[in-house]
């Protein structure tokens, strides 16, 4: 007779919940607090204990649940608003489970086989890294038929670490810098990814933590733009000139010279992450290569 330990099964589902969508989050580049992935990972396990009494006969409603209870997860994980984005995320939630199920198979065949342990970590840890280099394939892949397609991208380069957005030519975008900068406004939530995996340890939680929390050398370098706009008569956004900046057009991109990023805490709709200025099409495109 198979003993099976529910609360095994419990853990490793919380587990692999929560794990799943933090990487889908970092490969999509979506922020989400800890305690929103505890949340959704803690839904699933419900579920999961619903779906245990549940009579085989009903698989229809199975499959049913189990696709409500991904929206529900990807909504409230990331709060999302457009149904193309959750279905994006949905099924990228569910490619990444089935890439990770043999990490679940070697994670439950540690506690329920004869076999070496060794050889099981050893299989959790060879699917683990399968599932992560196969996810970033995935998602650079994605990335490139959106390049092939004629949207426009931006590659930023802060402090060594790097990250590709979607950006969108604003033709009311006319900032400047004082000096005459090129101005990309960029979503906050990216440069803070950045930043905090440069400084590891430090949280920010708005663009002001710049100058509390940057080394002295780099604050200098940190520009002040003026604004205005619909309510607002005039205002200030922080931006960094430490970046390198890269346009990118049909797989081909250029860097923007003496170019500022302004940091834009708000959400920029639709997807993007960064608006571009309409002059922004008079640079010359050529080959990375």
């Amino acid at each position: 007779m198979e003993i099976v330990h529910v609360d095994i099964v419990l853990l490793t589902n919380f587990a692999f919940t929560a794990l799943i969508i933090w990487f889908v989050g970092s490969l999509w580049g979506l922020k989400a607090s800890t305690s929103r992935i505890f949340l959704v990972a803690f839904l699933s396990t419900l579920y999961l204990i619903f779906i245990l009494f549940l009579d085989t006969r009903f698989l229809l409603f199975y499959i049913i649940g189990h696709i409500a209870l991904s929206v529900i997860m990807a909504k409230v994980t990331w709060q999302v608003q457009k149904w193309r984005n959750v279905a994006k995320y949905v099924l990228t939630m569910y490619g990444v489970a089935f890439l990770w199920g043999g990490v679940a198979t070697a994670f439950w065949n540690m506690f329920y086989t004869y076999r070496s342990l060794a050889v099981n970590i050893l299989s959790l840890l060879f699917v683990l890294i399968l599932g992560i280099f196969s996810g970033h394939k995935m998602l650079g892949f994605l990335q490139k038929k959106q390049m092939d397609k004629g949207e426009y991208f931006i590659r930023i380069n802060l402090y060594g670490k790097e990250k590709v957005v979607r950006a969108f030519i604003d033709t009311g975008h006319i900032l400047k810098g004082l000096a005459g900068e090129t101005v990309v406004i960029v979503s906050w939530e990216i440069i803070r990814s950045l930043l905090e995996s440069f400084l590891v340890g430090t949280l920010f939680s708005k663009p002001a933590d710049l100058l509390i929390y940057l080394p002295a050398s780099e604050q200098e370098k940190i520009k002040l733009i003026p604004y205005t706009s619909i309510g607002v008569d005039w205002g200030t956004m922080l931006a960094i000139s430490s970046a390198k900046v890269e346009l990118i057009v049909n797989g081909k991109g250029v860097e923007i010279e003496n170019c500022l990023l302004a940091l834009y805490e708000g959400k920029i709709h639709h997807g993007y992450k960064a608006l571009l200025p309409a002059e922004i099409r008079k640079i010359p495109i050529k080959s990375y290569d």
